[in-house]
């Protein structure tokens, strides 16, 4: 879903308006519902429902809270942005997918 924000974004800014906070802000929602998409069919196989919607929004603002987060508290320890980045790369994925697994798509 990276790539795909990163490809949105980009074409925005070049080709339509160069605003990269409204790009990132589109290209952000496009990439989340097809994240959606992508892990309601195939990563987890359930039904696409209003409750699997929902829940996976609350997933995702919590992620966006845990990156914004960790990015500040590796910043104000003095490191280099880049590893906020990887922090942020190797803790909200693994973190999301259990939330996923055990509560957005948890099969009752």
């Amino acid at each position: 879903m990276t790539a795909l924000h990163f490809a949105i974004a980009i074409g925005i800014v070049e080709k339509v308006v160069n605003n990269p906070p409204l790009a990132n802000g589109i290209a952000y929602t496009i990439a989340t519902v097809f994240n959606y998409l992508l892990n309601a069919t195939w990563t987890f196989t359930c039904p696409l429902r209003k409750t699997n919607l929902v829940r996976f929004l609350a997933v995702s603002i919590l992620a966006l809270g845990m990156a914004a987060g960790l990015s500040w508290m590796v910043d104000r320890e003095g490191y280099h942005y880049f590893c906020g980045i990887l922090a942020v790369a190797f803790v909200i994925p693994p973190a999301t997918f259990l939330l996923h697994h055990a509560w957005t798509f948890a099969v009752r």
